[in-house]
Formats: structure tokens, sequence, C-alpha cells
């Protein structure tokens, strides 16, 4: 049986519980999932959670709208 396939995943919000729950979880399940995306409306969170999560800068958005137009699972 082959392993599952990694889903391609965009998180909309890098607020409070995000970073405590949502985006760590994610990191810690690399053979599940691929953080590919972040949208948040505040500029030094999207950077901060960006840098730390290693999601290139052209996948971090302002707007939620460019983030659900990607082609994520």
């Amino acid at each position: 049986m082959s392993p599952p396939q990694r889903l391609r995943v965009g998180v909309i919000g890098c607020g409070g519980i995000a970073q405590m729950m949502h985006l760590p979880h994610l990191a810690s399940l690399p053979d599940l999932y691929e953080l590919v995306a972040l949208s948040d409306i505040s500029p030094g969170v999207l950077r901060a959670m960006g840098e730390r999560y290693h999601v290139p800068e052209n996948a971090r958005f302002f707007r939620y709208e460019h983030l659900v137009a990607l082609d994520l699972d």
C-alpha cells in the first residue's frame, strides 16, 4: 500500500488560535500536510508566520480571495 498523498493547504487568519494550534499541528505532520499559503490582514503577523513556517513571500496574501483562488486541497 502506498503512503497517503500530502494535502496542500492554506491558512486564512494567522492570529492567536492559528499560532497556538493550527499552524503547529500542520507543521508537526509533514507527511500528511504541506502548508503552501497564508493569509492575514496584519503585515507583521503574515511576515512572521510566513518566515516561521517557510511559506514563500509570493504565497502570503493580505486578501483571502487570493489564497482561495490557488489550487489547494
